[in-house]
């Protein structure tokens, strides 16, 4: 777990990102969680969600998983 400092938890972000399709997950983001594997989890599914409700990853299937078969995964390193 890390040892943030008082004051940072404004700064996490949720999973919106001004790019349509486009979502951001990590421990790091606003999870209502210390940054933690858990925190990490619940910030995947949070951005699954966020994508589904959005509507253009729909293939028609329902619940958090719909469209996943077109959601990439992107990593900055």
């Amino acid at each position: 777990t890390a040892s943030l400092r008082p004051g940072t938890e404004s700064l996490r972000l949720g999973p919106a990102t001004p790019v349509s399709g486009l979502a951001v997950a990590g421990a790091w983001t606003a999870t209502g969680w210390p940054v933690t594997m858990e925190s990490a989890a619940r910030s995947g599914r949070a951005a699954v969600e966020h994508l589904d409700a959005g509507g253009p990853l729909r293939t028609g299937a329902k619940g958090p998983a719909a469209g996943l078969g077109r959601i990439r995964t992107c990593v900055p390193w």
